[in-house]
């Protein structure tokens, strides 16, 4: 009788069902084939509010230059008419302000707080307005996401030290442990094989896709972080949302290491930078020339930007005997 009264008082406990997911805010729209994708740089577009807070200095290369949300706004028709499908915005998140040395933050990329958006560029309101203008064309919206560090001086830093790994630079770029923990050029790495982590990060990025109307991410840096957490990340957003397209950057010339990360990682599409160096060794004169650089006189074509005056729109490379 003993192993039925056992049975018999399992079976009367309650079943609590699962808390059930939080409404969709919105639903993302899928990649058409054939997409056509324009990254805008935000700071470098175009300036539709110029009240917007902090100087500017468009003489400064490395300087802000006063582009913001209402800039690309303004221009969604231009983008339309070019025959444009998908806007990638440039890291809109809050970031460090002053240079490092010689370098500029514009950017985006060193991240002081991922859940807010850098005033520089207008608020939460104008990103919706962006989104559903484009929405309303029949376009797409993709954000850059900076999963892999933060600035030096994010606050989660003094809020959660132990999310981070403390392995210093990476010092063997071809060494897979190294360059998943090591910090990439001083960036703060953060070690996302941690579930509170990963949970932190996806969270953030679950809740831009629902206030900003996302519709897929870029994200940075993929090379420099394990992709069981890339793979469980994509799943947990297309589980959510049915299909958020995803592309990652992986830095890498080597086609077999881009395949594994494709396939494991769980992107929708890598960038081709095998491709990329290809050209460059071809067009620079060889694999000669891309090993030392300095002999190599760089030109540019520019080309006119939509609102802001001239940016480059193609290089050239003229190298020693070539």
């Amino acid at each position: 009788m003993l192993p039925t009264l056992v049975l018999g008082l399992v079976s009367c406990r309650p079943v609590v069902p699962p808390a059930p997911p939080p409404p969709l805010l919105h639903r993302p729209q899928p990649a058409p084939p054939g997409d056509l994708v324009y990254l805008v740089m935000v700071d470098r577009f175009a300036d539709g509010d110029p009240r917007l807070p902090g100087p500017v200095d468009p003489a400064d290369p490395h300087g802000w230059h006063g582009g913001d949300l209402a800039g690309v706004l303004a221009h969604v028709d231009d983008l339309h008419a070019l025959g444009v499908g998908t806007v990638w915005l440039s890291p809109i998140y809050a970031t460090r302000d002053d240079k490092i040395g010689e370098w500029g933050a514009f950017h985006g990329y060193w991240v002081t707080g991922g859940d807010a958006i850098n005033p520089r560029f207008g608020t939460v309101a104008d990103l919706r307005a962006l989104s559903d203008a484009l929405h309303a064309r029949g376009m797409r919206l993709v954000l850059d996401v900076v999963w892999n560090h933060t600035d030096y001086d994010a606050p989660v830093r003094t809020a959660h030290p132990d999310w981070f790994h403390a392995n210093g630079d990476i010092q063997d770029w071809d060494d897979p442990v190294q360059r998943v923990t090591g910090d990439v050029h001083g960036l703060p790495d953060l070690a996302q094989e941690q579930p509170a982590v990963a949970d932190w990060l996806v969270g953030m990025t679950e809740d831009w896709i629902d206030r900003a109307g996302v519709d897929g991410l870029r994200v940075d840096a993929v090379g420099h972080m394990p992709l069981p957490f890339l793979r469980d990340a994509n799943l947990r957003l297309d589980q959510r949302y049915g299909d958020v397209w995803t592309v990652g950057e992986d830095f890498s010339g080597d086609p077999a290491r881009l395949a594994r990360t494709l396939d494991e990682g769980g992107f929708d599409a890598v960038f081709d930078f095998p491709l990329h160096y290809a050209m460059i060794d071809h067009f620079c004169g060889g694999p000669r020339c891309r090993a030392s650089r300095a002999p190599c006189r760089w030109t540019g074509c520019m080309a006119p930007d939509l609102a802001t005056g001239w940016s480059p729109f193609w290089t050239t490379t003229t190298c020693p005997g070539s």
